[in-house]
Parts: C-alpha cells; structure tokens; sequence
C-alpha cells in the first residue's frame, strides 16, 4: 500500500518530483560512496560505525554495517521515484537523513578547549546537512495529507528553507574557522593548492550570505536587494562546495567527484528552492500567512 491511495497519483507525481529527484540523489550518491568506502577503515564512516561495536569484531562489522547501509540508502533512493512511494522508504529517507545530521555532534565533537578547534568543525558538519532531513520532511508532508502537523509543514516552507539555507552558509564559516585555528593551516592550504586569498574570500563572503539570507525573509519586498543578496548566497556556496568537490586531489577521480556532485542534490535543491521563492518576491507575503 502507498500513501497515496487517496489522492490523484499523476497531480503529487508532478508536485513532487523535484523533491523525490533530489532526495533520491542524495541517498544513492551517499549509498554508493557508504559501499566505496566500507573497506577503508581509516574513513569517516568506518571510525563512526566502528564507535557502536567491540574491539573484537569493528573492522568486518563494520564494513558489513556500511555495505548494508549503502545498499538500502540506494535502495530507497530508487523507490522514492516510484509512482507509490512505500512508507518504509519515506521513514528511511527522513529518519537516517536527521540521525546522520545529528551523529556528526557525537562521532566528530571534542568538546574541549580551544573550543573554536574542537567544537566548530563538529558543528559545521551538522549544520550543513539541514538540508539533507528538510527535504524528505518535505516530501512526506507532501505525501501524507492525512497527518494533521503535514499543513504546518507546507504553510512553514520559506521559514524551512530560510533556516536551511542559513545552516549552509553558517557551516562554511565555521569551517573556515576550524581551519584557520588547526595549527596545519598553512600547510593544509599548500596541501590540497587553495590560495589564501580563496579561503578568506570565502570566510568573508559567508557572513555576508548569513546576512544577506536574513535580509531577504525579513524585507522581501525590495527586489534589487533581493537579486543581489540571492547572488551572494548563491556565489559563496558554489564557490566553497565546487573548491570541495572538484579541487582536491582526491582518490577515485571523475567518478568520485561525480558521486559527490549527486549526494549533496538535497543541498543544491534547497538553495535553488529558496533562491526561486526569493526573486518571486514572495517572502513577505509567505511570511504573513505563517
């Protein structure tokens, strides 16, 4: 059964679809790099996993643990572009989405002076993946009329996406300040070829999107702010994720930052979402019907 027996599939089919693109993207990209890197135990994901399992067993369990997860994220991936989407795959996509934002607090927090060290980069990490749970949430509000808090989620969508949007370029300034603070710093910008003057163009330009992304919900009105704040966010983000993906030198080439263009499709959507709604000059109008 799927949760759409009450409605007209091909009119949620069409609402829908971007959102069922991306968030589908998002777990297949993210379920193929879980199964590339499920034998590499000195990865991310690996020491995560490795965390919840004795010393006796971490290392295959682990990498059993990653090839299965991999596997059902590319799994319910495929079936979000389903005509009926089955529940299992929505409380999949939502849940993991929102638990592996939030695990980034437990399994890259060190919580301990210098907090700017310790403490932003795991931060940084959460905030980042907002939208990576915010979409599916979407989605599910979306497909599900029956649940009495999915109107709230609908009526609530630009202050959603803003609050969104704003975690993004929030997580590239405190990136940038985890890495400036690392003792390593100077060597890490010779190590992966960023010139200095692109690492603080970036830290400046993401304070002016935070600002920027505030402006535009609160005086949405004013369309050549509108334009221009949309331009900044929309520059910084592209700046750092295309610095992130495509200019390091990275194992697996094309295809690794191939695969990593895909994962983060919820991040990309949920800019342009919000990007869209913005230069409508729809925001103060949204902002007081909610």
């Amino acid at each position: 059964m799927g949760v759409w027996d009450n409605l007209g599939a091909e009119r949620v089919w069409r609402q829908t679809l971007l959102l069922r693109f991306a968030v589908a993207c998002c777990f297949i990209g993210h379920g193929t790099m879980a199964i590339q890197v499920s034998g590499n135990f000195g990865s991310e994901w690996s020491s995560w996993v490795r965390m919840f399992l004795p010393s006796s067993i971490e290392y295959e369990a682990s990498r059993m643990m990653l090839l299965l997860i991999g596997t059902l994220d590319i799994v319910d991936g495929v079936l979000l572009l389903l005509p009926r989407i089955p529940r299992h795959a929505l409380v999949w996509v939502l849940g993991w989405g929102f638990l592996t934002a939030m695990s980034r607090l437990v399994f890259l927090g060190v919580y301990a002076p210098p907090f700017a060290i310790n403490g932003f980069h795991a931060i940084a990490e959460m905030v980042k993946r907002v939208p990576n749970w915010m979409l599916p949430l979407f989605l599910v509000a979306m497909t599900s009329p029956g649940i009495k808090q999915s109107q709230i989620v609908i009526s609530q969508r630009y202050k959603l996406l803003t609050f969104a949007v704003m975690s993004q370029t929030l997580s590239i300034f405190l990136n940038s300040s985890y890495e400036y603070q690392n003792p390593m710093f100077n060597f890490e910008l010779l190590k992966i070829g960023m010139p200095e003057w692109y690492f603080w163009t970036i830290t400046v330009l993401s304070l002016l999107g935070l600002l920027a992304t505030a402006l535009i919900y609160l005086f949405g009105n004013n369309s050549v702010m509108v334009r221009a704040g949309v331009i900044v966010v929309v520059v910084v983000y592209c700046m750092s994720e295309g610095f992130n993906i495509y200019s390091r030198n990275l194992p697996g080439g094309f295809f690794y930052a191939f695969v990593r263009f895909v994962s983060h499709m919820s991040m990309y959507t949920c800019l342009g979402m919000w990007a869209a709604i913005s230069l409508r000059s729809t925001a103060p109008a949204l902002a007081r019907q909610e």
